[in-house]
């Protein structure tokens, strides 16, 4: 790496910075209005905004080409500055005092998680609850970025075959900026219409605009300690549909608003991934309405919402599922594992490189019985080559290999062996799940957390950044990200 680079660096990160400081303020309000301290946000955006111009000074003040390496370092140095800075809020009002479990909240917020730390979450302050929710709202807009521009980019385990370029193909392909303005566009549209269709259900604009920050997001920070368990039915039919909608992708969502109506049509994840919701949520309340106790009533809308919840790794419950028969669990789980939509904010493998797997097995079978060896492997109509195709399986193998390691680590801080390989898949999947983690020590909260911020970024930057060759020089491709 060069100083130019460096200086590239500290550009992007400046930018990042200042817009994290500025959005510090937006809680303010809340506090002059259910009369708490402003000190926690007013102090932040200081900090943070003063972080942002001294990486300003020392920058060349505008982007560069850059080569794999730095845009690699500069996605993941973005993510850390971004929680750290978010734990300022944490720490100054002394709400979460303790800096390890300060970075696992900042982390879950950010990274659209959901797991928390804290045991009442009723007792905060309602501005940091606001900050809270608001987190999963910046780390979504964050993340939708990276997945639907950024990952392409750099092409982490073949992503670039389930990008809005494949499957554009047309010339010219859209720009950056292009495809930004309107994806933005769709998160902020989905945001606003929540908030108001919630508002509609007889909930305030504080606790709709937090759950709405939430479900746009894909995270599950709630201001209830209940999460959504004691709201009425419009309003858990309304945020499933909106984890539904944000789940299906912002790929599919560009196609649609750029008028590519057979395109996003042909799309096999999202036809597949309606096809699991119809299918899958009509089996588990089958289950559970043969197989569980007590009262059956709302037994479709509790499973259709927990389906979606799971597969989409919100979080955000309508019941206690946890008191679900096992099958009916370990059928939540391996959703949680393949994740939604590639293009969406959800975590896990997604439902794309399941999809392509799922062909790799058919044609195992396929060969075995022709005695063929045509390569003949499609998705979308587009035949995938073979690099493209490993690159997709090693990133499923490489995702296994990490959960099993975690699992191992985990088990010895007084976790059992289930427990472990749920909170592992869960913070790996960015999935928000019920179980309180106050006791957890402090080494696997922040095992947690690094799991959470791996699984945000698809694993590879993290482990990337661990490998000795890259620190050592070399001859690049430079390209410029715009």
């Amino acid at each position: 790496m060069h100083l130019r680079d460096f200086k590239t660096l500290a550009y992007v990160s400046c930018l990042f910075l200042l817009v994290h400081g500025l959005s510090f303020l937006l809680c303010i309000p809340y506090a002059i209005y259910f009369g708490e301290p402003l000190k926690p946000f007013s102090l932040s955006a200081l900090i943070t905004l003063a972080g942002g111009t001294g990486f300003y000074f020392v920058s060349d003040k505008k982007m560069k080409e850059t080569s794999l390496k730095v845009n690699i370092l500069t996605v993941t140095l973005i993510s850390i500055l971004l929680i750290l800075a978010g734990t300022l809020p944490y720490l100054i009002s002394q709400t979460i005092p303790s800096f390890v479990d300060a970075v696992f909240e900042s982390t879950s917020g950010f990274t659209t998680t959901g797991t928390s730390i804290l045991q009442d979450v009723e007792l905060l302050p309602k501005s940091i609850l606001f900050w809270r929710s608001l987190s999963h709202w910046l780390g979504g807009a964050a993340a939708v970025v990276f997945v639907t521009i950024i990952l392409p980019f750099l092409n982490i385990g073949g992503s670039w075959l389930f990008s809005i370029s494949s499957l554009w193909q047309e010339s010219p392909e859209p720009d950056f900026n292009y495809i930004l303005k309107r994806i933005i566009l769709v998160y902020i549209l989905l945001t606003v219409a929540q908030t108001l269709l919630l508002c509609l259900g007889g909930i305030n604009l504080f606790e709709s605009l937090c759950y709405a920050f939430g479900t746009v997001s894909l995270g599950s920070f709630s201001p209830k300690n209940g999460s959504l368990e004691d709201y009425s039915p419009y309003i858990q039919y309304i945020t499933g549909g909106f984890l539904l909608l944000s789940g299906t992708g912002y790929v599919f969502w560009f196609l649609l608003i750029t008028g590519k109506f057979q395109k996003a049509w042909e799309n096999e994840e999202v036809r597949f991934y309606g096809l699991i919701i119809l299918s899958v949520s009509l089996i588990i309340t089958w289950m559970l309405y043969f197989i569980a106790d007590g009262d059956r009533s709302g037994t479709l809308r509790q499973s259709i919402f927990q389906l979606i919840s799971f597969i989409t790794n919100s979080g955000y419950a309508t019941a206690d599922y946890r008191c679900w028969p096992l099958p009916v669990l370990l059928v939540l789980f391996f959703f949680l594992i393949t994740g939604a939509c590639s293009g969406s904010v959800t975590g896990g493998i997604k439902l794309s490189r399941f999809l392509v797997a799922v062909k790799n097995l058919k044609l195992s079978f396929v060969t075995l019985i022709s005695s063929t060896d045509e390569f003949t492997l499609r998705y979308n109509r587009k035949k995938i080559d073979k690099k493209t195709n490993l690159d997709v399986l090693a990133f499923i193998m490489i995702w296994g290999l990490v959960f099993v390691i975690a699992v191992v680590i985990l088990s010895p801080m007084g976790t059992s062996l289930k427990r472990s390989a749920f909170y592992a898949a869960s913070a790996l999947s960015t999935f928000g799940h019920q179980f309180n983690l106050a006791n957890l020590p402090d080494a696997g909260k922040a095992l947690l957390s690094v799991l959470m911020l791996a699984g945000r970024l698809e694993i590879y930057p993290l482990l990337v950044l661990l490998s000795r060759s890259f620190y050592k020089n070399g001859t690049e491709t430079r390209k410029k990200l715009s």
